[in-house]
């Protein structure tokens, strides 16, 4: 297996800037809504993820997103998804997250952004239900298959096919379908068991470093090399990583490594003994050790399991 050196060092140069303020900038992405509270509107937004590279950031505004081809995986703060078309996404302001693709499957996204802070300003009645703008308090499907959420697949599809056209008097219908999904995700919701979250400022703070086991993941690294990428001492990176996931960093790159591998092994017929190596694994037996923790079977029952 052939590890890229080259691609480790300009990812570390990319790193590099060890200002607070111009580090956070650069994984929370704020935009700003012109003429209306959704973005795009009157054209639909293709989006194609990378197979490798995907940095790990935060909105200041909602997306929805739909999975229209293909298959990947989608982070969500410290879970990782399988995703297979066709599926939805709804990102809360400030949830961190990423999308990578699969290179024998090829992904393909529509999203929409849209302005949460008109809705509180606009019909504050309605603002004070939607669980979602509270989202950290709950418990709830972040993404979700059309099998399993009929009525959510419905309600996004029919957003993006009012977003996409500008006709006379469809604003005001995409509003209310908005206010349709964002009541009937709340219906999903429960009260989050789980007290410990991990603040902003900490996400941001070790976000080089989720951002590089995520798009990286296939190369060696070293907990010292995570570290430094966040300026920070391998035992805050250690703490701050179980804070986030309830992972070691190495047991966070080992969960991305075999979620990655067991997209692998059910869309394509590749050996084992190459998937094993794609992912970052020297050797089938460890490559088996793993995945069996993760799944409690072996790659190969794994993938007999999942023929269609």
């Amino acid at each position: 297996m052939q590890h890229s050196t080259e691609k480790r060092a300009k990812t570390l140069q990319n790193q590099s800037n060890n200002d607070e303020n111009v580090r956070f900038q650069r994984f929370y992405d704020s935009h700003v809504f012109d003429d209306n509270h959704v973005w795009p509107y009157g054209s639909l937004w293709r989006y194609i993820p990378d197979f490798s590279v995907n940095w790990l950031h935060a909105h200041d505004h909602l997306e929805i997103g739909r999975c229209v081809k293909g298959s990947g995986i989608y982070n969500i703060g410290d879970k990782l998804f399988r995703v297979q078309a066709p599926c939805y996404a709804i990102i809360y302001e400030g949830a961190w997250h990423s999308a990578t693709g699969n290179v024998y499957d090829n992904c393909e996204w529509n999203f929409l952004y849209i302005d949460t802070n008109w809705f509180l300003q606009a019909m504050p009645q309605f603002a004070q239900n939607f669980k979602g703008l509270n989202w950290r308090k709950y418990s709830f499907p972040q993404i979700m298959s059309a099998a399993q959420y009929p009525q959510i697949a419905r309600i996004i599809n029919a957003i993006f096919d009012e977003s996409s056209h500008v006709r006379e008097n469809n604003l005001p219908t995409l509003t209310g379908l908005i206010v349709s999904l964002l009541a009937h995700h709340s219906e999903y919701m429960t009260p989050n068991e789980n007290g410990n979250v991990i603040g902003e400022e900490n996400i941001a703070r070790i976000a080089p470093a989720l951002s590089y086991i995520t798009s990286s993941f296939s190369l060696d690294m070293t907990i010292k090399e995570l570290a430094d990428m966040c300026f920070t001492s391998e035992a805050t990176l250690r703490r701050l990583f179980y804070d986030f996931s309830g992972k070691s960093p190495m047991e966070y790159l080992h969960d991305v490594r075999i979620k990655n591998g067991a997209l692998l092994l059910t869309t394509t017929k590749k050996p084992i003994i190459e998937i094993a190596s794609d992912i970052g694994y020297s050797t089938v037996s460890s490559f088996n050790r793993q995945f069996s923790l993760h799944y409690g079977c072996s790659p190969r029952d794994y993938r007999k399991s999942h023929k269609e």
